[in-house]
């Protein structure tokens, strides 16, 4: 049976792949990842990775790759679909039968449009008489008209009448059950409003459509801030509020909550955004990462927002994001700070955010009496196991410096326990990478490719890239169905604004072998310092392959064809594309 393509995708997000693959292998955790014996060829030492955060297996030692439905279909020896609805049954997700109309597409867009009926009630209902307390509660906290409208805030009525008025709307029963605006009566009475008496910050996702609500209570009552829960369009551990103003800044200033993160738009700082009161996760750099490289770390300056900073970096850096930390003298949050000094103030604070190296090494130091010898051993240990964690050689060489300054212990005791503190746990890889490494693989040449997989992995991890890429890279010139297909995808996901994840890049090949062959462009790392350069010799590579290619195979005397050729070569070489956003 056929499956549409938003059917393939919500089977795959509903499973974990970790989970899938240790039902088959043991798996232990190393870094973000999580490693075992191949299943597919004998050895004795692990080679078989399997990333959460991409949702993808590979191994190193046979090639082997793809997605949770590859997995299957390699253990299992199934075609895909045998392999889709295996995965289906076991995660206890109702596939259509057939001569339905892809009731989980339709489902969707129709959360879609009460989402967007109902953030129009609550924004309506904060003007109302009932909605006084909305009003009096931003009005204190000084939030402009300009602000409430833009970021559609609003009021749930105590008088139970969002269902009342999606049922007038003429939305079905069901629907409405499964929307999240409403929960389900029991012992036979009708479903009563999930948000009622609270101040609603509608959420918006990537695209700009509500997907789901938060809600501030205003009177006495727990909790304080309530979320939509999960639906088929909303999950708040993969949402960021604020990412839909935020994804056109070069780097994303990450805070607490909704309140901070409207203060700061409200103050010209459109860059911000919050995670939906859940711990800041790896979806949650996914989200980042399609939009920036550069993240600021600004939480609250008590005990418990140092704490999730420290626990939030080493999740933004194992992706490769660009981290530093913010920390704001005198005020427990932006707003606060703002609200006493000003955003010129909070703009010159902000140039002097420290990286996440410096910021985690000044904590380690509160507390400790560098009186004490212990007290600066244990320092200079602690810093060292920090330091360690970084790929450069020039940047551990300087915080080992800067980390003896501080302590006194000298810099080549520091260095010396940075190389011992490094021969451990590696580095998790970030979310994108690229097969550009010589390793034993089946069924094509890495080599020859290398500019093809390099160039589609650097366009999948930053989509903006696409709209300069497009014009002078047609997807054909990869001459490879699998590539091809993959920078067609990826094209079209950055046209219409969609997220790009592997797995689901992976999901539109059918068999185990196009399934390695995708997943291997995403296995290793790949960082570039200097993308606007990278992306042109990239460009040139994919280019040049073309033309010998096309050289190579060209009919003897066939004048016109290569001299057609030899141009398109000479103005591959003279191509250079300039990144307007940098």
């Amino acid at each position: 049976m056929y499956y549409p393509p938003e059917i393939v995708e919500d089977v795959r997000a509903n499973a974990d792949i970790v989970e899938v693959i240790s039902a088959y292998v043991k798996l232990n955790r190393v870094g973000g990842d999580y490693v075992g014996l191949c299943p597919f060829h004998n050895e004795k030492t692990p080679s078989f990775r399997v990333s959460p955060n991409k949702q993808m297996f590979y191994c190193f030692g046979c090639g082997a790759g793809g997605n949770v439905f590859g997995f299957i279909m390699k253990y299992e020896n199934l075609s895909f679909t045998d392999a889709l609805e295996t995965i289906a049954e076991r995660t206890h997700y109702s596939l259509p039968k057939p001569g339905d109309d892809s009731g989980a597409s339709r489902l969707k867009e129709t959360i879609y449009e009460m989402n967007k009926f109902a953030a129009r009630f609550f924004y309506n209902a904060a003007n109302e008489t009932e909605g006084r307390a909305a009003n009096e509660y931003l009005d204190a906290r000084g939030v402009s008209s300009a602000i409430r409208k833009r970021f559609g805030l609003g009021y749930a009525p105590k008088s139970q009448s969002v269902y009342a008025a999606l049922k007038n709307g003429g939305f079905d029963e069901n629907d409405i059950l499964s929307s999240g605006l409403v929960v389900a009566g029991k012992n036979g009475k009708p479903p009563r409003d999930r948000f009622f008496g609270r101040l609603m910050f509608p959420i918006f996702d990537a695209r700009g459509r509500v997907s789901g609500f938060g809600g501030r209570v205003l009177s006495d009552g727990e909790p304080k801030y309530l979320n939509s829960p999960e639906t088929p369009v909303f999950n708040k551990s993969r949402n960021l509020y604020g990412i839909n103003f935020a994804k056109k800044s070069r780097s994303i200033l990450l805070v607490e909550g909704y309140m901070d993160v409207i203060s700061l738009h409200q103050a010209g700082f459109t860059n911000a955004v919050a995670a939906l009161g859940t711990a800041f996760n790896d979806n949650h750099t996914i989200v980042i990462k399609r939009y920036s490289d550069d993240v600021v770390l600004l939480f609250d300056a008590d005990d418990a927002g140092v704490k999730a900073s420290l626990r939030a970096i080493p999740i933004l850096t194992r992706a490769k994001l660009r981290v530093k930390a913010l920390t704001l003298p005198n005020a427990k949050d932006p707003d606060e700070f703002i609200k006493k000094f000003g955003a010129e103030a909070f703009k010159q604070r902000l140039r002097d955010a420290v990286s996440h190296v410096t910021f985690q090494i000044s904590k380690l130091r509160e507390g400790l009496d560098f009186d004490k010898t212990e007290d600066k051993a244990l320092f200079a240990v602690k810093a060292a196991g920090i330091i360690a964690k970084l790929e450069s050689p020039v940047e551990r060489d300087a915080y080992a410096d800067e980390t003896a300054n501080i302590s006194g212990v000298s810099a080549a005791a520091i260095k010396a326990e940075i190389e011992k503190s490094a021969g451990g746990e590696p580095a998790g890889d970030p979310l994108f990478g690229a097969a550009i490494v010589n390793r034993r693989g089946r069924g094509f040449s890495r080599g020859k490719d290398k500019a093809k997989i390099a160039l589609i992995c650097l366009l999948a991890s930053r989509p903006r890239l696409c709209g300069e890429t497009r014009g002078v890279l047609e997807p054909l010139e990869m001459l490879d169905d699998v590539y091809e297909t993959m920078l067609n995808d990826i094209y079209a996901r950055a046209g219409s604004g969609d997220e790009i994840h592997p797995a689901e890049i992976i999901s539109h090949f059918d068999t185990v072998e196009s399934q390695e062959k995708a997943s291997a462009v995403f296995a290793d790392p790949f960082v570039c310092d200097n993308i606007e350069k990278t992306l042109n010799d990239l460009i040139r590579g994919v280019k040049k392959q073309y033309a010998d290619d096309k050289l190579s195979a060209l009919q003897e005397h066939d004048e016109t064809a290569l001299q057609t050729l030899i141009d398109y070569k000479r103005n591959a070489e003279k191509l250079y594309i300039t990144i307007s956003d940098g």
